[in-house]
């Protein structure tokens, strides 16, 4: 029998369109991912390894942090301020910490949601009074109940917004429907002036539901619930807003995952992740999200969650990221540009506790570990190494039927000097992988030291790794993993190209 030809199957900018776990994986495009791990879409729509932290903040906190927020002075100066357990805290540009202030009777952690508003700091907890740090009247911190100006019967309230020259607020011991505003420029006064308060009860087209957060956008006041997202028109006078839309049968679930993008808003629902621009336009609870293609195993975990689920939108690296704090995971979701069904491009982050975050005007993401304050960059997780996986989808080389033998794979790697690599290989959907390992050397010139073809991309300073491999696998779908391990340089995956040699049909 004549020797059957080679043949090849070529992957460029390999997981471009990020993780699928939704579709069966014999059918996904080969550009999706099934295992995306510690990575992110970067620049140039190639998998690579997510960055790492560093601790920033010289002293522990009293618990776990779950608020970190930067408040801008009326002088333009900033400072951050963050809660772990019974405590604030202020973080210096140095990383100093001091103690700001010591709840008396403290919530049972520090899941606190912030807000400034002419020149104070507001801090909102479920079933507890508001903290405010009033700077402006040199008051320093108190609850807002001392102001004397709370709405009749208040003593607690969940969540708050500052927009349209007043604080907004709601989530409160007496409902969970009704929002209260304060008087104009005036963030402590709910009883007089031009307050007032709005139960949605009277709203509510489909029964009864709860208010979960508060967003300003574009002019209008939304109102995240449970099972609605109501809108008014108008917000910048209270007292004349009226209802814009009523979107039913899909809200939000979790407080913090709202955030804003600056064209739109983003938030975590019962569905998945939902963009409320595109509920507008649809009207409806739409079948599409933007986490459609890992909706199912988002929601699995999600539903599982006991913990308090963060969010943040980093716009200087374009992604959307939710927390699953019970399993130390988050999902990051790239928002350059959606997919043609409308979904973002996801990867998973793990090996490291994320449990808040706050992207300052300095274009810095500050992320709370544990009990310090960390700062999103680097390669390594606090100097420790962390694996960065992708497994490619199933592949058939175009013929499905056909018997083949795996013989060799070409890499293309960006950066990864001095990393150690471990290419996996399998077929048939199997899980039993063979590996090779390798390590790249230590390099800091491009290749043959010259800027490859002068552009960014391969300028001097930026490694291009190759790497041949000999494989050994016989079957009729065949599925490559890449697991590199981090530990100081950046590492993208180029190109992948796989050969194979035909056999008999089967």
């Amino acid at each position: 029998m004549a020797a059957s030809p080679l043949s090849s199957v070529s992957i460029a900018a390999p997981g471009f369109f990020g993780l699928n776990t939704q579709e069966s994986s014999v059918n996904i495009k080969q550009n999706f991912a099934l295992v995306a791990n510690n990575a992110v879409i970067d620049t140039y729509g190639r998998i690579g390894a997510r960055k790492g932290y560093f601790t920033f903040s010289d002293t522990d906190a009293a618990d776990t942090i779950y608020c970190i927020h930067e408040h801008v002075n009326k002088n333009g100066t900033t400072t951050v301020y963050f809660a772990g357990g019974d405590t604030f805290y202020s973080l210096a540009t140095n990383g100093v910490v001091t103690v700001e202030h010591t709840d008396p009777s403290p919530p049972s952690n520090s899941n606190w949601q912030a807000a400034s508003f002419n020149g104070d700091a507001y801090f909102f907890h479920e079933n507890h009074m508001p903290v405010v740090n009033d700077l402006t009247g040199a008051t320093g911190w108190v609850d807002m109940s001392s102001f004397g100006a709370m709405p009749p019967g208040i003593t607690q309230v969940g969540i708050g917004l500052s927009a349209y020259g007043r604080v907004w607020m709601a989530r409160t011991n007496l409902n969970k429907t009704t929002i209260y505003w304060s008087d104009t420029l005036n963030g402590t006064s709910f009883n007089t002036g031009t307050a007032g308060s709005i139960d949605l009860e009277n709203v509510f087209t489909n029964g009864t539901d709860e208010i979960v957060h508060l967003a300003a956008f574009n002019g209008f006041l939304v109102i995240f619930c449970k099972k609605t997202i109501i809108i008014y028109a108008q917000a910048r006078e209270a007292s004349t807003m009226y209802v814009e839309d009523i979107i039913d049968g899909v809200g939000c679930i979790a407080r913090d995952t709202v955030q804003d993008i600056g064209s739109d808003i983003l938030f975590l629902s019962d569905t998945g992740v939902r963009s409320l621009g595109r509920l507008i336009q649809e009207k409806s609870a739409p079948m599409r999200d933007i986490s459609r293609n890992v909706r199912d195993q988002l929601l699995a975990e999600v539903a599982g969650e006991g913990g308090i689920i963060k969010s943040a939108y980093y716009e200087k690296e374009a992604f959307y990221l939710v927390t699953i704090p019970s399993l130390q995971k988050v999902w990051c979701f790239d928002v350059r540009s959606a997919l043609e069904d409308g979904s973002f491009r996801a990867t998973t982050w793990t090996s490291a506790s994320f449990n808040s975050f706050c992207v300052t005007r300095s274009r810095k993401l500050l992320i709370g570990t544990s009990l310090r304050v960390s700062e999103y960059g680097g390669y390594t997780d606090n100097n420790n190494p962390y694996t960065m996986s992708y497994y490619t989808a199933h592949l058939d080389a175009g013929a499905p039927s056909n018997f083949k033998m795996l013989k060799d794979v070409s890499f293309i790697f960006i950066g990864g000097w001095d990393t150690t690599v471990a290419v996996k290989w399998d077929v048939d959907y199997g899980s039993n992988y063979a590996s090779k390992v390798f390590s790249f050397p230590d390099s800091t010139s491009g290749e043959f030291g010259v800027g490859e073809y002068g552009i960014a991309e391969y300028s001097p300073g930026v490694v291009i790794n190759k790497k041949n491999i000999t494989l050994s696998k016989t079957g009729n779908v065949f599925q490559l993993g890449v697991e590199a391990t981090i530990d100081g340089s950046p590492l993208s995956v180029q190109q992948i190209d796989i050969f194979v040699k035909g056999g008999r049909t089967v």
